[in-house]
């Protein structure tokens, strides 16, 4: 009986193949190179993120002591002395007492205990807004709102296939990522009747599609093919 036909459990195969294979080191690729490759450790944020106090909708920094008991008959009269730019480095400076300043969604919130207000302005007449009392913009986002410093965003052995992976860890300032070596990975196709894509099938022979697969396999498997490739074993015996 030839050994080809003696088969084993998937789960025997896979821990025979865990028993051969060496433990591959570490090495250190680009960012951009990173793109289905194996993590070796994780992968931790090095900071806060955000590093400041984010609005989450596009208002006005008020003081809240400007805007108690001011509503739709009666809203506050305050001064606006400018906006804060997104990009605005991390410090907005303060809002004075009847004062306001123009936040966008996503930028950094003044000091001085202010809340962005999102109720549109009844009128601008110069540079003085009309804002009714009621409801303020949500909860702004805390620094370390999405990743807090030392979080391990990814864990080792995470294979960076979706693209959102390297996203995450560029928006990080990760620029380098200690990966798992990639092994050499050799596929041996059987079959005496096979014959390469570049020669013409005659009597019983049949063009193999492993050439092809295997480079596949290879890409999206994060292995490096040898420097060559037994396509067939002619002299295995028959069964």
């Amino acid at each position: 009986m030839s050994i080809f036909l003696d088969l084993i459990p998937v789960s025997e195969a896979e821990e025979v193949l865990r028993k051969i294979a060496p433990l591959m080191g570490e090495e250190t690729v680009a960012l951009s190179e990173a793109y289905n490759r194996v993590l070796f450790r994780p992968a931790t944020a090095g900071e806060d993120i955000p590093g400041f106090t984010r609005s989450v909708v596009d208002g006005y920094a008020v003081r809240a002591t400007d805007t108690v008991g001011a509503g739709e008959a009666l809203p506050a009269m305050l001064t606006i002395t400018g906006r804060v730019g997104m990009g605005d480095g991390g410090d907005a400076g303060e809002v004075a007492p009847n004062e306001c300043r123009y936040v966008p969604t996503g930028a950094v919130i003044p000091e001085c205990r202010c809340r962005c207000h999102d109720r549109v302005c009844r009128g601008i007449r110069g540079r003085c807004a009309r804002l009714p009392g009621g409801r303020t913009g949500g909860k702004p986002h805390p620094p370390g709102d999405d990743f807090q410093k030392g979080d391990r965003v990814f864990p080792a052995g995470r294979c960076l296939s979706p693209p959102r992976d390297l996203g995450v860890m560029g928006a990080l300032g990760i620029t380098t990522v200690p990966v798992c070596r990639q092994p050499v990975l050799g596929i041996i196709s059987t079959g005496n009747e096979l014959i390469s894509p570049e020669q013409t099938p005659g009597p019983g022979r049949y063009g193999t599609s492993t050439p092809i697969s295997a480079t596949d396999m290879h890409r999206h498997g994060g292995t490096i093919p040898p420097a060559s490739m037994a396509s067939s074993l002619t002299n295995a015996a028959p069964p």
